[in-house]
């Protein structure tokens, strides 16, 4: 058979390839904290999303009677950050995020997770890492009979934990009902609104339903790791709270012991998807700053 002519029409040719992706449509990590967290559609009912408690120790633990508002501004405080320590992290102006991933669908906490890590947790912890040394982000760690979902550590000390939970997990509302205005510097008035909260009888906290198993969580997390930040995350919501630590004796061994002040914490509840980063940054940076 002759030689086929390579001037044909019929001659084959190498596939055109597709034109790669144009660094122009990508965001880089900076950009990203003005940027809203990829949007996912997903119908749920708060309502029917339960939360599980499985170890004896967070069963066991009281939560905060209620709940203040933060003392800081973690979105000002987390776009100060990136305005004050430009020089740090101007290298992030080089590096971008994942772009939207389609195969996504926000069905478990797995799922959630999966999702936080590539939007949420890694132009965070860029950010971090560059403006703080020797600080690691570890996922199911296991430290003091507690496994955590994800802890940040700064050497071998726990800063800050992030507890991640399935879609509608976090219900404002009955974080909303736990919420009180209070002048924590008047003891009279706090021993007046405890002295109400127990008089309504329960479990003598404003904390209800699932909000009251977060927030057990969350305390026993503070206390166990003795991180005085705590974050809960069901991507619609970022709730970082803020504990008080007190010394108390330990009957066994006479020494002294870290305890949360059970009587209050501080709560900022972040919902809009552009303000997520910020605040995370804001809060972290804030926890390992004052470990």
């Amino acid at each position: 058979m002759p030689p086929r002519d390579s001037s044909s029409k019929d001659s084959w040719e190498l596939p055109s390839r597709p034109r790669p992706e144009t660094r122009s449509s990508a965001r880089t990590i900076l950009e990203s904290f003005t940027d809203p967290l990829p949007k996912y559609e997903h119908k749920y009912n708060p309502k029917t999303t339960q939360v599980a408690l499985s170890g004896n120790s967070t069963k066991e633990t009281d939560p905060p009677k209620f709940w203040v508002d933060s003392r800081k501004n973690w979105v000002n405080e987390g776009n100060n950050i990136i305005k004050n320590h430009h020089n740090s992290l101007q290298h992030l102006e080089r590096q971008f995020i994942s772009n939207r991933e389609e195969s996504i669908h926000l069905l478990s906490e797995g799922d959630v997770t999966r999702a936080a890590a590539l939007y949420l947790l890694h132009p965070v912890n860029q950010a971090l890492s560059a403006l703080r040394s020797n600080i690691s982000c570890l996922s199911e760690a296991t430290d003091r009979l507690i496994r955590t979902d994800i802890c940040y550590k700064g050497g071998e000390s726990t800063f800050a934990v992030l507890e991640i939970k399935k879609r509608g997990a976090i219900d404002k509302e009955e974080f909303g009902n736990a919420k009180k205005k209070v002048d924590l510097n008047d003891r009279q008035a706090i021993n007046k609104l405890l002295e109400q909260i127990s008089d309504d009888g329960g479990d003598s906290t404003l904390f209800s339903e699932n909000s009251r198993k977060l927030m057990k969580q969350a305390t026993n997390y503070a206390e166990r790791q003795w991180a005085t930040h705590v974050a809960l995350f069901d991507w619609d919501h970022l709730v970082l709270v803020s504990f008080t630590f007190r010394e108390k004796q330990d009957p066994k061994n006479k020494a002294p012991k870290r305890a949360t002040s059970r009587e209050w914490c501080h709560i900022k509840i972040i919902e809009k998807k552009d303000q997520m980063r910020p605040a995370l940054l804001g809060f972290l940076y804030d926890a390992c700053s004052v470990s």
